[in-house]
């Protein structure tokens, strides 16, 4: 999809953004802007490592680097989740657009049939 389309719509991260625990207000505050901004980058970098690992390991599809202990750590539980659990159906979700507010979203995966 091109991005002029793509850029009419708010994410729906963006409108969660609004919704912060106090809790961590809180620690965003104590910690001072430039850390807080680094370790939420830290974050974010971690999540989208592992979402793309996942979707790769959901689609059969060459696994990318996992590039922090941190993302490793997470795909081992990831992994232990899914051996777990005898290996659940998992499909990976398609960008959905609501055109009459004007948001889009990416839901991670779906549980399918077991």
């Amino acid at each position: 999809m091109s991005n002029e389309v793509f850029d009419n719509y708010i994410r729906v991260s963006t409108v969660l953004d609004f919704f912060i625990e106090p809790q961590l207000v809180d620690w965003m505050l104590d910690t001072g802007k430039p850390e807080a901004k680094r370790q939420s980058k830290l974050a974010i970098n971690v999540g989208s490592n592992v979402d793309d690992y996942i979707k790769a390991f959901v689609t059969g599809s060459k696994l990318p680097k996992l590039k922090t202990k941190e993302a490793e750590s997470c795909v081992r539980g990831f992994n232990r989740w899914h051996s777990d659990y005898g290996c659940p159906s998992l499909i990976v979700g398609a960008r959905l657009f609501d055109d009459d507010n004007g948001i889009t979203g990416e839901p991670d995966l779906y549980l399918g049939e077991t």
